[in-house]
């Protein structure tokens, strides 16, 4: 299990402000553990600075992206030791702001009157546009038979809070997606790759509302059992918030 979750009620001790984030780690949960404890330190911080909630959601990944490489650095002289790296995404909600980060395949799912509304994007080395950046840069982008497109052969991802030994290519830099919350938007679903892999955004809006899930736990519980009932077998963590109610809120890890 290489999965790190965050919630944050009352952030920054305001009862109108919420976070949540996803971290799913690979080779290893060093960096996962690390922005686990960090990340949401260095958005309090940024926001202090920055009257721009997305700007300071930026400076927040980076910030984190470099305490995890200084942390790699302090271990050994030689850069030997490998923290890996960890794909991240990150709902902060101020009032009826809603900002999300994220780097990797993580995401968050917008149910917005029962459509599935995605605020997150996918950095895989499969997308184009990452791996034409990616080359551009001097690196590659290969693929064995039977398998997906990596960085170098190695990292499926384009985009992560780690992986130093990649990070002439792959960048910490979040997308952000910035929305005004309003009337019908019932629930914010953050999930690891472990499950939207095997749900569509809109099934898994679906799976709770046709079957009237109020509660965020249980909807979280469902959400997972049917990934797991379609055959996942990464690690899974959910996250769901009612956003009519932003203290109902439960996350899973399995």
């Amino acid at each position: 299990m290489e999965d790190a979750s965050v919630t944050v009620p009352s952030f920054r001790g305001n009862p109108v402000e919420f976070l949540a984030a996803i971290y799913d780690g690979h080779y290893g949960g060093t960096a996962a553990d690390i922005a686990a404890e960090r990340l949401h330190c260095e958005l309090e911080q940024a926001l202090a600075q920055s009257p721009s909630p997305g700007a300071a959601m930026t400076q927040a990944f980076l910030a984190t992206d470099r305490i995890i490489a200084d942390r790699e650095r302090s271990t050994t002289d030689s850069w030997g030791a490998n923290f890996g790296g960890a794909v991240a995404v990150v709902a902060y909600i101020n009032g009826s702001t809603l900002v999300v980060g994220n780097v990797g395949d993580a995401h968050a799912v917008l149910d917005r009157n029962g459509i599935a509304k995605r605020l997150s994007h996918a950095h895989r080395a499969s997308d184009p546009q990452e791996a034409r950046r990616i080359r551009q840069a001097g690196g590659r982008i290969t693929r064995r038979q039977n398998d997906v497109s990596r960085v170098r052969g190695e990292l499926a991802v384009t985009r992560s809070l780690g992986d130093t030994r990649l990070k002439d290519w792959v960048l910490a830099d979040p997308s952000i997606i910035e929305v005004a919350l309003r009337p019908g938007d019932r629930r914010l679903i953050l999930g690891s790759d472990g499950l939207w892999d095997y749900l569509s955004d809109q099934r898994a809006v679906d799976l709770v509302h046709q079957r009237h899930i109020i509660d965020a736990a249980a909807a979280s519980e469902a959400l997972m059992k049917e990934a797991l009932r379609r055959g996942s077998d990464d690690n899974i963590t959910v996250i769901v918030m009612n956003l009519d109610v932003l203290d109902s809120v439960a996350g899973l890890e399995g």
